[in-house]
């Protein structure tokens, strides 16, 4: 599972998301190593804002999120990506950290 993990730095109360650990599934997925980047620096296309809206949610509601959406790599095959980030915290009030499982489902291939 270690190479589907995706571990984040919360910072400013939510405002900010850095990027400490991008597992080399993910990386080989998204073509990229985001490793020490923040979340809005990167182009996720049109789920843009529904990305960043769920790294936000575990912060302000302290709960895990679960969600899907479509994906198309650069050789236009198209997988599901199914995503759980879980909010993490080291005194037990504030999310200071979130977990990320991303798990990717090939549903076509190019023609």
């Amino acid at each position: 599972m270690l190479s589907s993990i995706i571990l984040v730095d919360v910072e400013n109360d939510g405002a900010k998301f850095r990027i400490r650990l991008v597992g080399t599934k993910i990386v080989d997925m998204f073509g990229s190593d985001y490793t020490g980047k923040y979340l809005d620096d990167i182009d996720f296309g049109d789920v843009r804002s529904k990305v960043l809206n769920e790294y936000r949610l575990p912060v302000s509601e302290k709960r895990p999120v679960f969600s899907d959406h479509d994906f198309r790599k650069l050789n236009d095959y198209r997988h599901t990506i199914e995503r759980a980030i879980f909010p993490l915290s080291d005194d037990g009030k504030t999310v200071n950290k979130l977990i990320a499982f991303l798990d990717f489902e090939r549903i076509t291939t190019p023609e």
